[in-house]
């Protein structure tokens, strides 16, 4: 809500410079490869429903985190932590455990 203001009485506007943001949008995604692996154990949780995590990304996380655990939660979209509160706790609740 911060983003919006009164532009004239019943008229919002935005703050944000959203053209842009929207035209410098693939810039910021465009990073290169980045080098070195992290060898300790990792946790990736994705969402049933969400494509942020696809299986095609598996190779490339393994890659670079070769202790890595990825997990799904059932139901989820990208709010893992919100669609599925219970199952998310468990999930990061376990690996820290396990961890120790």
């Amino acid at each position: 809500m911060k983003n919006l203001y009164w532009r004239e009485r019943g008229q919002l506007g935005w703050r944000l410079n959203l053209p842009v943001i929207s035209e410098s949008l693939p810039a910021l995604f465009d990073v290169g490869p980045v080098p070195g692996t992290y060898i300790g154990p990792t946790l990736f949780i994705r969402g049933e429903v969400s494509d942020y995590i696809r299986d095609e990304d598996l190779p490339a996380i393994y890659e670079k985190f070769p202790g890595a655990t990825v997990t799904t939660v059932r139901g989820a979209t990208h709010w893992v932590h919100a669609d599925n509160p219970g199952e998310f706790y468990q999930v990061v609740s376990s690996f820290l455990e396990a961890d120790q």
